[in-house]
């Protein structure tokens, strides 16, 4: 997520996310390898070898260490977690496990109100 981020800055965190999820638990890539995040740039129109480099550097690991404390600080226990990042920069917690979308919607739509 971190060489995604320095790589396109512009581009939305999720398409990275909807992707390496896609890939490592639908087609059953391997995340542990080169090849597998090399498959995800080019699916993403970016270049495979400069993306595994960035991947590779001292800050994209402190980019990932950042994000894992992060999670760890906001108590994410539990696989999907989605917040909404409100521009005070408070995080407001929207769902923990599968909520349907309706629900989402929702929630969402009480915090910006």
């Amino acid at each position: 997520l971190v060489a995604f981020r320095r790589l396109a800055p512009d581009r939305s965190e999720l398409e990275f996310a909807h992707a390496l999820l896609r890939a490592n638990f639908w087609d059953g890539g391997d995340p542990s390898s080169d090849e597998f995040y090399r498959g995800l740039a080019v699916q993403l129109g970016l270049d495979p070898e400069t993306f595994v480099e960035t991947m590779h550097t001292d800050e994209a690991r402190d980019g990932a260490l950042y994000d894992f404390a992060l999670a760890r600080q906001l108590g994410a226990d539990a696989f999907p977690r989605l917040y909404l990042q409100t521009r005070e920069d408070y995080l407001h917690l929207i769902a923990k496990g599968y909520s349907p979308f309706e629900r989402v919607q929702a929630i969402i739509d009480k915090i910006l109100q």
